[in-house]
């Protein structure tokens, strides 16, 4: 079962694509998007991506599938993340440790008990500071984020 925060990223990840995306169904041909996870696909967050994967597929009447690839059986971890950058992969989870590499100021976002709790990350994350780091983000590294997950 997901829990809140869970249901909670879902829903965020899935406002930002949808804001993209068309509801109509149209005869253009099937945009596939791989993502890739080193996580197993028993972990909380891989199901997530199960939920995320069925409700793009659903919002897009079947235009965009989701392949999702656990278990890193397409890249490593790290290789997963430079893939990203290169546009070799369209997806993947990442932790601010590895973004630090390219944003170090990002390391303290990372820091325990920097955020409050889980209310207080989405209302930073989510918000114009959020927006910012995003857009910082995307420069620098050539990565979009699209979400923040709360692990701890």
């Amino acid at each position: 079962m997901l829990s809140k925060k869970s249901i909670a990223i879902l829903l965020t990840v899935l406002l930002v694509i949808t804001a993209f995306l068309s509801v109509e169904a149209k005869a253009e041909p099937k945009f596939v998007l791989k993502y890739s996870v080193a996580a197993m696909p028993t972990v909380a967050h891989a199901k997530a991506i199960e939920v995320f994967t069925e409700e793009i597929e659903k919002l897009t009447n079947g235009q965009i599938i989701v392949e999702t690839y656990y278990g890193g059986q397409l890249f490593s971890q790290e290789g997963q993340q430079n893939a990203v950058r290169r546009g070799a992969l369209e997806m993947t989870n990442t932790d601010l440790n590895w973004l630090a590499n390219y944003v170090p100021y990002l390391n303290m976002l990372a820091a325990p008990y920097f955020f409050k709790d889980y209310e207080h990350m989405t209302a930073v994350m989510n918000g114009d500071i959020g927006k910012e780091i995003a857009d910082d983000v995307a420069k620098k590294t050539n990565v979009r984020m699209l979400s923040s997950w709360y692990m701890g």
